[in-house]
């Protein structure tokens, strides 16, 4: 099996199950020149986004990081995606003598912009920007970002899952083929729903929240004084401070209450929500003060989806990028119902799910969390409703028909988009790199691609016809 006939989409190939649309404020990608990669570039102040350009000298793909970035796994296999697909499906263009191209790429968990240091608001719109092909969360609002367009692609774990299951030799891990995930999917459901805990249960890590985006999303949640005497105390300073904690800090706070007042009326808290940590000695670092005063803020006893299905209530309380990427589709698939937290960020896959018929929503800052839980009790059928519709969805996106439905709305039809888009100046690969050196821009190479697959500068790694091989 060739690179190219692995990515090359069918010709005639037409969508039959994936039904939303692009979002609204995505709007369709107007023209952008060098100049506009360039002033692109310039916002994303964090880490720059990974500029990816087409040498028609070579007729390969050469793709560049920012040398800040420390996880270059993430992005490697979007970068192969991204390179295959457009060779594969648009030859016309991208063959030797061609034209150069420029497309800029990110893989962070939300774009890495600062709206604390760049005043979105006062940039002008009369100039061309380029757009950016964001493989995470993405915001609900363009205000946020505007002018830049942004283009909402899938998360990187969903990537991997598009190229054909009988070519994984080609890099890519699905998120599909974990195996948890295999046992949720695979594994019938036995549990009767009046069987199922009644309780709010949530463990993930003590993340930051939407940091970049301003002081109305606070990161972490502790910060400023706390009264240590007692879990009373701990939870009367968390409570002064309410306004500024970020949603799982919140979380934890109401799991506070929930565990005196069920103390209190010998009952079983309705919601049991706490920070996870691996290593025990992390918590005596971290959380010493709040164990030491009875605060059960965070634990080291690993909760397993086989233990988090016996609950009927989950929810996906937003990380670093506002969302739960896995951690929402995961819940979604358990035999309990998910409720999901609604943030001002947002995943590629939202507009296929319906409020009150795969999920419960649940504002942002959680403050009608527990309205949301009094009303899933009283209404358990509907619960289990929405639970056997969730778990329906989830079947549905692990089909290979799902597949290449996103594969061809997202990596053929966008990218596209996207090349059509782009007006080539007199530009080479070599005025590009010099470019940013003088704009003191630093760029790190990062792959090379073309029709017979990408070598991995950064690991040495080649991805070609569907083998792996260690470059010496």
């Amino acid at each position: 099996m060739s690179t190219r006939s692995i990515f090359k989409l069918p010709d005639g190939f037409e969508h039959s199950i994936i039904t939303h649309n692009t979002p609204s404020w995505q709007k369709t990608t107007l023209p952008y020149t060098h100049e506009g990669v360039m002033r692109t570039q310039s916002l994303w102040t964090d880490s720059r986004n990974v500029l990816m350009v087409f040498d028609g000298k070579s007729g390969e793909f050469h793709s560049f990081n920012d040398p800040k970035v420390l996880n270059n796994n993430r992005g490697q296999t979007v970068n192969l995606m991204v390179a295959q697909s457009l060779l594969a499906n648009f030859p016309e263009r991208f063959h030797i003598g061609a034209p150069t191209f420029q497309i800029l790429l990110s893989h962070d968990d939300y774009p890495t912009t600062n709206v604390k240091e760049v005043d979105f608001s006062s940039l002008s719109d009369g100039v061309d920007y380029a757009p950016v092909l964001q493989f995470g969360s993405t915001p609900r609002d363009e205000a946020l970002l505007y002018p830049v367009p942004i283009k909402e692609m899938p998360f990187v774990k969903m990537v991997g899952c598009l190229i054909p299951r009988g070519a994984t030799g080609i890099g890519g891990k699905c998120f599909y083929d974990e195996s948890s995930m295999q046992k949720l999917m695979r594994e019938p459901n036995n549990k009767r729903w009046e069987d199922l805990t009644s309780q709010i249960i949530w463990r993930g890590s003590d993340y930051t929240f939407l940091t970049r985006l301003g002081e109305n999303y606070p990161g972490k949640g502790y910060n400023g004084k706390t009264n240590y005497d007692s879990e009373q105390s701990v939870f009367d300073s968390l409570m002064r401070k309410w306004d500024r904690l970020n949603p799982r800090w919140k979380a934890i706070t109401l799991s506070l209450a929930a565990d005196m007042e069920a103390r209190q009326e010998n009952a079983e808290p309705w919601i049991d929500a706490k920070f996870f940590v691996k290593n025990p000695t992390q918590i005596n670092a971290n959380f010493e003060l709040f164990s030491k005063s009875g605060a059960a803020v965070a634990t080291d006893e690993y909760l397993s989806y086989d233990e988090q299905m016996n609950y009927k209530y989950h929810i996906d309380l937003g990380g670093s990028g506002g969302t739960s990427w896995t951690g929402t589709l995961s819940k979604l698939a358990m035999p309990g119902v998910l409720f999901h937290h609604e943030t001002i960020s947002r995943d590629w896959f939202y507009d296929e799910l319906q409020p009150w018929k795969h999920y419960i929503p649940v504002k942002m800052d959680l403050s009608d969390l527990r309205e949301k839980y009094d009303w899933a009790e009283a209404h358990p059928d509907e619960c289990q409703a929405m639970s056997e519709a969730a778990t329906e969805f989830l079947v549905k996106m692990d089909t290979q028909q799902y597949y290449d439905e996103t594969y061809a709305k997202y990596f053929v039809e966008h990218l596209g988009e996207v090349m059509n888009a782009y007006q080539p100046g007199s530009e080479t690969l070599e005025s590009i790199i010099h470019d940013y050196e003088v704009r003191g821009m630093a760029l790190e190479k990062y792959s090379t691609c073309n029709a017979e697959g990408c070598l991995y500068h950064w690991d040495g790694h080649r991805y070609a016809n569907d083998q792996v091989t260690e470059v010496i």
